[in-house]
């Protein structure tokens, strides 16, 4: 392809488009993604706008200007053994034109948004001396997102398409010159182009197109009549005639193939390829029975829609340095916001939130020295009530002082009760940060465990930031990644693993259920080394993760961490975390509380905190064994220093009967007391 070509398709689409390229001087609140950054480049019409990132070049926003929902993190271009880097962005009227080099090609991608849609048109050329295997791809990531529906094919065709809530992306390839494969692996797709051999000079020409709609039907609408499909319209009516409610469409194996939403009457339509359909009414956690069309049309009945109410009470977590996210979740998807108050007074109202059974609604720019305070507000249009959660005090991110407080503790899991009496207790330790070591509840796949936890942390989650690990008993479920809003990383949406800074520490969080065998563990454990050299800068790098290297418990039999080689884990990760100075290491998994100090490092397992308590500790201690205490439910509380770190160990209650909940005495009692400096 010749640059004269790319010139004539410019200009043809300045004539057609009316979008425009401006340089972003404020940071966007875009529901769903991280905050954009000043710089970046904003694509916009009066209908979408597509976010262009400065620095990559990658495509980081694609949303709907009315609400700013967005479900795409990045549209990355990728060669097969070369590395892409972005030399050049020339902003045009309706778009961009983007520069890449890599060792043998160079990349040039022109960007125009019309209508709905955003074009790609990319020429890809040889610029080495010799004869070149081009392999090329685009990496479609949206692993923050959380989408009701995604799939590789629609139509028979190789199309990716995405839903979530109120917007549904399609990524479609144009012409012969790309592949017919679209893979899904843990929220990123790859799109393929052939495999083909270029000579010095040759180039080739690839079409995309990324189109935006507000439901997956209307996006199969799109291209149904984009690729002249026959379908047929199945109708149908809610009952009560509530407007916006979810419609599913499903196939007899009752798989998703559509969703829409109902009219304002209550009536609603599919167009679908002739076949067999049921449909189902969807609000919430309040669904219809499913039903079988007669005559293509199918009534169905929601029933009275519920009062509204929390099913998680707001709780904070953290995605960024000084940054805060308010989480909680409704019974029914009705829009919310958040009101930040500062020293009193209206600070910022947040966006209101797109259609969502979870909210996680982030907030920065405090000012050190002042109060922050804030509350939650729902409103149900169907009924015309108002929730309002009540106002909570927000210990401010921007005053990391040089002395200052977080706990430790793990395994709350079945207990309720006891890990309240746990979580009052640290309460009143006023932390700025709490850190859970897994197992945060019995059983992962149970939506009743979830919410019995996130009603024990209260009132400590309303007022400062928790940051988890998964455990073993978490099952490394969709409820643990939809529930918490956490720093990016990597692994399973970015947040299987991760890393963030408070004061002059750096916390490294991993997850020690992956095998080692797993692909994963590997990415893990090469990512974990890359954050231990980043950090070198930092005055401690403390590491968390469920499972400890060592035990004396002996609860279900002897151990691999009875042993002084310690589990498979031991093996790969004790030789960094003594080359990189790392000097403390918290786990959870034993339901107890013991410490081991070894090559400099103090390893410390608190996880006593709702779970029943061990009683068998009869393995023969190591050498490397400070303490072990059995039978009290117990947290580790960490006071910051500019002289090191002073860590008490403390016991809330103390077990009278194994397997009883019931059966404690209360305490307030130092189980172990140690200082890092």
């Amino acid at each position: 392809m010749k640059k004269n070509f790319l010139v004539f398709f410019m200009a043809l689409f300045a004539l057609l488009c009316q979008a425009k390229t401006d340089v972003l001087n404020k940071p966007l609140n875009l529901y769903g993604t991280d905050s954009t950054a000043l710089g970046n480049y904003l694509i916009d019409n009066s209908l979408v706008s597509v976010v262009v990132d400065n620095q990559s070049g990658f495509v980081t926003g694609a949303f709907f200007n009315e609400n700013k929902v967005n479900i795409i993190d990045a549209i990355a271009p990728a060669l097969k053994d070369e590395s892409v880097v972005l030399s050049e962005i020339l902003p045009i009227q309706d778009g961009v034109v983007l520069s890449f080099l890599s060792e043998s090609f160079s990349i040039q991608t022109v960007l125009h948004l019309y209508g709905k849609s955003l074009f790609f048109s990319t020429e890809i050329k040889n610029i080495s001396q010799k004869e070149k295997t081009l392999s090329y791809y685009d990496i479609i990531d949206f692993s923050n997102s959380s989408p009701d529906f995604y799939s590789t094919k629609l139509y028979d065709r190789y199309l990716l398409s995405v839903s979530q809530g109120s917007i549904s992306f399609g990524f479609s390839t144009e012409g012969e010159n790309i592949s017919k494969r679209i893979l899904i692996n843990n929220r990123t797709a790859v799109v393929y182009a052939p495999v083909m051999k270029v000579l010095p000079g040759e180039s080739m020409l690839l079409e995309r197109t990324l189109r935006i709609e507000e439901s997956l039907s209307s996006l199969q609408d799109y291209y149904g009549e984009r690729y002249s499909i026959q379908r047929t319209k199945y109708t149908g009516k809610l009952k009560e005639g509530y407007g916006g409610i979810k419609i599913i469409a499903f196939n007899p194996l009752k798989q998703v193939v559509s969703l829409t939403r109902t009219f304002d009457d209550g009536s609603f339509c599919f167009m679908l390829q002739e076949g067999s359909y049921l449909f189902q009414a969807e609000f919430g956690e309040q669904k219809s029975e499913i039903c079988e069309p007669v005559e293509n049309f199918t009534e169905l009945k929601l029933g009275k829609i519920a009062p509204l109410d929390f099913v998680y009470y707001p709780f904070l977590t953290s995605r960024a340095q000084g940054e805060v996210t308010v989480n909680f979740r409704l019974n029914i998807p009705v829009p919310a916001y958040v009101l930040l108050y500062e020293n009193g007074v209206l600070k910022e109202k947040s966006e209101p939130t797109p259609l969502s059974n979870f909210y996680h609604i982030s907030f920065k720019n405090f000012v050190r020295g002042s109060t922050y305070s804030y509350e939650v507000i729902a409103q149900n249009p169907y009924e015309n009530n108002i929730l309002k959660s009540s106002m909570h005090e927000l210990k401010n991110p921007a005053d990391v002082l040089p002395s200052y407080s977080f706990v430790v503790y793990g395994d709350s899991q079945k207990y309720v009760n006891m890990h309240s009496r746990v979580v009052q207790r640290m309460y009143a330790e006023n932390p700025a940060l709490v850190i859970h070591c897994g197992d945060l509840v019995e059983k992962g796949d149970s939506p009743e465990d979830w919410v019995g936890f996130f009603k024990s942390i209260r009132p400590l989650g309303q007022k400062v930031p928790y940051f988890t690990v998964l455990g073993n008993h978490e099952y490394n479920t969709f409820n643990y990644y939809s529930s918490l809003a956490l720093p990016k990383g990597g692994g399973n949406y970015e947040k299987r693993w991760y890393s963030f800074e408070y004061g002059d520490i750096f916390f490294i969080m991993l997850d020690s259920n992956i095998l080692t065998g797993d692909p994963n563990f590997s990415a893990q454990t090469s990512w974990l080394e890359e954050q231990l050299k980043a950090s070198q800068h930092k005055k401690y790098r403390f590491l968390v993760f469920h499972h400890p290297f060592w035990t004396t418990s002996q609860e279900y039999g002897p151990m691999k961490e009875n042993l002084a080689a310690g589990h498979e884990l031991t093996e790969f990760w004790l030789e960094l975390f003594k080359k990189y100075n790392v000097q403390a290491v918290f786990n959870g998994h034993i339901h107890a509380y013991e410490r081991y100090s070894k090559d400099g490092i103090m390893f410390i397992t608190s996880g006593g905190s709702g779970g029943p308590l061990d009683t068998k500790h009869t393995a023969e201690k190591l050498s490397w064994n400070v303490t072990d205490v059995i039978g009290h439910w117990n947290y580790v509380l960490a006071e910051v220093s500019p002289q090191g770190v002073l860590f008490t160990v403390k016991g809330v209650a103390k077990s009278l009967k194994p397997l009883d909940e019931n059966a404690f005495e209360e305490e307030d009692i130092i189980l172990d007391r140690f200082f890092i400096q």
